[in-house]
């Protein structure tokens, strides 16, 4: 399916999230995400397959969540690529080797 109309995505419009594990799981199987850039989240969300917004005080609109899934919507990038690239990217054993780097400094 190449059509990115059709592909879902993942929103994630939280006020506190600490870690973000449903925004990492979205993006390991290629779906796009579409997050508060907050606490976990601002780390987590790929540029591949995320857009993060900026929330105003405490909370996101729901305009400016919107503008972003608008904004996903003009990548005419299709859910088979997105999925590909989430396969060869979020590996476990890259990610074993990234903890194991971090926790030898």
């Amino acid at each position: 399916m190449s059509d990115t109309r059709y592909v879902p995505r993942m929103r994630g419009p939280s006020r506190y999230e600490p870690l973000g594990l449903v925004a990492l799981e979205a993006q390991s199987v290629g779906t796009p995400v579409v997050a508060a850039q907050i606490g976990g989240l601002a780390e987590i969300v790929h540029p591949v397959l995320g857009t993060l917004v900026p929330p105003s005080g405490t909370s996101v609109s729901p305009e400016d969540l919107a503008s972003a899934v608008g904004r996903q919507l003009s990548r005419l990038v299709s859910r088979r690529e997105l999925a590909a690239w989430a396969a060869a990217t979020f590996q476990e054993e890259r990610h074993f080797e990234v903890l194991l780097d971090i926790y030898s400094r």
